[in-house]
């Protein structure tokens, strides 16, 4: 049985036929150089011009890259083995009458099938080629680029590295504070009214920590105090920090304790960072900050601004330190209000106690300020009850007894809110 030759035609894959049918297929013009030939046995398709039996002309050329394929096919439709030299050996064939016309018909397609076979070869060949001649290049220029990727990186690193030891490093003329031992107390110092900050207080829970910006000047000596409130048990351990504004620590108090103190001289005038920190974590702290001028800057004014007058004392509202009763007998769930004029930045202690020996302990005081904001949540209940608490400045606040006993009782108060 004769081997069957399938073809297509514009692109459409038609049936089966015998290399007779396929040559007269060519004759009538239906089969063209373009189109696409394939056999039992060849590995892909091929152009019908790559077939000398089909297309007995040099221009089989044009599909070069299918020659093995197409010599392959003439044997076997030819039934005649060729030697492959680069051109075939063996006599074409005569073609028939109209293939030749067809083929004067159509010319201009197989040049331009050449021409973009030949074109996409030279690409392959000169991209083949780049890619060989550039590989050298190439490993040399990423291997010369990491030794001056890593030197450059080298570089930054030990810039970075003095640039962190010049801003961490502290003034000559700042004291170790480590260690409390040789620092100058609060008590010995010369204070220089009217240039100190204002204090402020800080409330921290187990484990915090917060902190405040205030302006100090350069040069001027600085005495920085920290004093800590705290209810219940046990002892907290707060630290005191100062940073400039960059971000360089300028001196620190981390001895163990609930109080720190810190003598500082700031080399540069503006905002500096107080903070303070506390390490335990299960106490509450209430930590109040004051900052006094030890001595002044050198060629600094000392003009010792005028004296604030507090306005009169009002009705009812006591300050100072002393001790006092209730007014009136404390009711059993209620309670009786007492009020105090504080000074800003002065430790206030108040202190309630039962009066009645046989009456139940029962007594809780709390503290509040006439903007209604809570100072001292309630405290208690016992028999004797003590508050501290500090205030940035001078203000009334109300002392809040309440009586949670079974029977009535009065209570004697002793405070010290004001020097």
């Amino acid at each position: 049985m004769a081997e069957l030759w399938f073809y297509t035609n514009e692109g459409k894959q038609m049936d089966g036929v015998s290399i007779k049918e396929l040559k007269r297929l060519v004759g009538d013009g239906v089969l063209k150089p373009t189109d696409m030939v394939w056999k039992e046995g060849m590995p892909r398709w091929i152009r019908a011009s790559s077939i000398k039996e089909l297309f007995p002309d040099p221009a089989s050329d044009l599909d070069r890259f299918f020659t093995g394929a197409g010599e392959s096919a003439n044997k076997d439709a030819s039934g005649e083995s060729h030697v492959s030299t680069g051109k075939s050996t063996a006599s074409p064939s005569p073609a028939p009458a109209k293939p030749a016309q067809t083929r004067e018909a159509e010319p201009e397609p197989e040049p331009r099938e050449r021409k973009r076979r030949r074109s996409s070869s030279a690409n392959d060949d000169n991209g083949r080629r780049s890619h060989a001649d550039g590989g050298g290049t190439s490993s040399m220029g990423i291997i010369i680029a990491l030794v001056l990727g890593g030197g450059v990186l080298l570089v930054a690193l030990v810039v970075g590295v003095i640039i962190l030891i010049f801003a961490f490093q502290p003034p000559a003329n700042v004291p170790n504070n480590n260690q409390r031992d040789g620092l100058v107390k609060n008590d010995d110092v010369k204070i220089i009214p009217g240039q100190d900050p204002a204090p402020f207080t800080l409330t921290l829970q187990g484990r915090g920590q917060d902190s405040r910006m205030v302006n100090l000047r350069r040069g001027a000596t600085y005495q920085i105090s920290v004093r800590s409130q705290w209810q219940g048990g046990g002892r907290p351990d707060v630290d005191l920090f100062v940073f400039n504004r960059f971000g360089a620590m300028l001196g620190a108090d981390t001895s163990i304790g609930p109080d720190s103190n810190l003598t500082l001289i700031p080399r540069d005038d503006g905002q500096h960072r107080i903070e303070v920190r506390n390490l335990d974590a299960f106490i509450r702290v209430q930590a109040t900050v004051t900052i006094q001028v030890t001595k002044d800057a050198p060629g600094a004014k000392n003009d010792k601004p005028p004296e604030v007058k507090e306005p009169p004392l009002p009705a009812g509202v006591l300050e100072g330190a002393n001790v006092t009763d209730t007014p009136k007998s404390i009711f059993r769930g209620r309670t009786q209000e007492m009020r105090f004029r504080v000074k800003g930045g002065h430790a206030a202690k108040i202190t309630a106690t039962v009066l009645e020996p046989t009456a139940n302990p029962g007594i809780t005081v709390s503290v509040v300020r006439a903007n209604g904001v809570v100072v001292v949540n309630p405290t208690g209940p016992a028999r004797s009850v003590t508050v501290n608490f500090n205030l940035p400045a001078t203000e009334i606040v109300t002392v809040r007894i309440n009586n949670v006993s079974q029977r009535s009782t009065r209570c004697s108060v002793s405070y010290n809110v004001s020097p």
